[in-house]
């Protein structure tokens, strides 16, 4: 498994899989043929208070 967190809270965003693939083969992590077998959205909460808001997730195959 591998996690990426990120540093600053978000409102907005879109995530290419694709880029964490491709800097993940570069980095010896994972082998160019290897295949995903699922996406997940998580959130952890480590301390302190706060609210998610989740308004849609979509996940596109192109």
């Amino acid at each position: 498994m591998v996690i990426y967190e990120n540093s600053t809270p978000i409102t907005d965003t879109r995530f290419d899989l694709a880029l964490v693939l491709k800097g993940m083969v570069s980095r010896g992590l994972i082998e160019a043929t290897n295949a995903v077998q699922g996406v997940e959205l998580i959130t952890e909460v480590s301390g302190g208070s706060g609210k998610l808001w989740l308004n849609r997730f979509n996940v596109a195959v192109q």
